[in-house]
């Protein structure tokens, strides 16, 4: 079969996954703490037993493009004022721990509230983690919280955040609801960073540039489109002229 029909199939497949991941950006534009996902790609040298892609032509015929994976946008979004006392935002690389059912996870989106516990927890309800644990507030007293994570009721220490930073590199992998997953070799704790009470940090999407790219992949999945169809209609003609003179 041509390799230009499996070029145009790999280039369909391929804008459409990251397709999704764009889409995924644009629906996150006005999350808290989210960060932008990256497609990455490859390119794929096809060869076969019986003709290997060993000159220049061969190769430039049969290199295809396909969707290596993805990797989250670490750079940082603006510090919003929200004056709720449970609003922190984080300034710097570092990143809240939370406990969830699936192990520790990790966000940037620092809107909590307290459970019925007593408890700092997220929207999806999963805790806050301290440095010894789930933090848990008293009753009475609205919590303050210092640059370094250290909450305060009332003038009494109820516990301090555990904020960890990850190493350029390490595997940071978007597991929904704001949440990011790593390695716990990889996370230590946090040493440039601060936290900012009453105030949260915007997703780092710019709205612009994720619908510019939206177009982009989406126009580049019609060509692709398009070029399939291409080939189509020429085995199918192919087919209706030579098939009968066999």
């Amino acid at each position: 079969m041509d390799s230009g029909y499996y070029a145009a199939c790999t280039a369909l497949k391929t804008q459409s996954n990251a397709l999704e991941l764009i889409a995924n950006n644009v629906a996150n534009v006005n999350t808290s703490g989210y960060r932008g996902e990256i497609p990455s790609f490859e390119s794929v040298l096809v060869e076969t037993q019986h003709s290997p892609a060993t000159n220049g032509w061969s190769q430039l015929l049969n290199h295809f493009s396909i969707l290596d994976g993805a990797h989250v946008d670490l750079r940082e979004g603006n510090l919003e004022r929200t004056g709720n006392p449970l609003d922190f935002a984080l300034e710097g690389p570092g990143f809240f721990a939370v406990q969830t059912k699936a192990g520790v996870m990790y966000t940037r989106n620092g809107s909590f509230h307290v459970s019925a516990k007593g408890q700092l927890v997220t929207a999806e309800g999963d805790a806050l983690l301290g440095a010894g644990g789930p933090i848990t507030l008293p009753q009475n007293g609205e919590p303050s919280i210092s640059t370094d994570g250290t909450i305060s009721v009332s003038g009494a220490v109820a516990g301090k955040l555990k904020l960890v930073e990850f190493a350029s590199g390490a595997e940071l992998r978007a597991a929904g609801a704001g949440y990011y997953s790593a390695p716990a070799s990889s996370a230590a704790a946090a040493l440039h960073t601060q936290v900012r009470q009453g105030m949260l940090e915007s997703s780092n999407v710019s709205a612009v540039g994720a619908m510019v790219q939206l177009i982009t992949a989406e126009r580049e999945a019609e060509m692709a489109g398009r070029a399939m169809n291409s080939f189509y209609s020429d085995f199918n003609r192919i087919a209706a002229d030579e098939l009968p003179r066999v």
